[in-house]
C-alpha cells in the first residue's frame, strides 16, 4: 500500500518500523501519566531500542501503565498508522495420514496462493529456504 496524506495531516500508512512507533506511543502515554514517579513504564515495553528504563514501583502507577498498555498495545486508540507493508497469514489445519516411520514431530505447509504476487529482494531469504527440510506435500 502506498502512503497517502489525509486531510487532517495524518498518513494512511507508515514505511517505518511499526513497533518503534507503537512502543514510542506507549512509553509517551505512560510517562505523561506517571509524573509523580518521574515518568515510568511497564517492564515489557521497548524504549529507544532497549528494554524499559524506568519501571514503575508505586502500585498506583503500575496499574495506570498496565491498563495503558492493555488498552493501546494493538493500536485500539489509533496511535500509529498501519504499516504500508504487511504479511497476511492464515493459520488452519487439516487431517493427515502420517506414516509410523516419520521421524519429524510436526509438519509445516507453505502455500503460495495463485494471483498473489511475491515481491522480495534477493538478499532476503524466503521462508521455504529456511524451513525447507521440514516441508512435505
Amino acid at each position: 500500500m502506498m502512503s497517502k496524506d489525509l486531510e487532517d495531516g495524518k498518513k494512511t500508512c507508515i514505511n517505518t518500523v511499526y513497533d518503534e512507533c507503537m512502543y514510542g506511543a506507549l512509553v509517551g502515554h505512560m510517562k505523561r501519566q506517571t509524573q509523580d514517579e518521574g515518568g515510568c513504564t511497564v517492564p515489557w515495553v521497548m524504549e529507544n531500542g532497549a528494554g524499559a528504563q524506568d519501571i514503575c514501583k508505586l502500585e498506583k502507577n503500575i496499574n495506570i501503565t498496565f491498563w495503558e498498555a492493555w488498552n493501546r498495545v494493538t493500536n485500539q486508540k489509533d496511535d500509529c498508522p498501519v504499516p504500508c507493508n504487511t504479511l497476511l497469514v492464515n493459520v488452519g489445519a487439516k487431517n493427515l495420514a502420517v506414516s509410523a516411520t516419520l521421524l519429524l514431530p510436526s509438519h509445516v505447509f507453505v502455500k503460495h496462493l495463485p494471483g498473489i504476487g511475491l515481491d522480495r529482494k534477493a538478499d532476503q531469504p524466503f521462508p521455504v529456504s529456511i524451513i525447507g527440510p521440514c516441508l512435505t506435500e
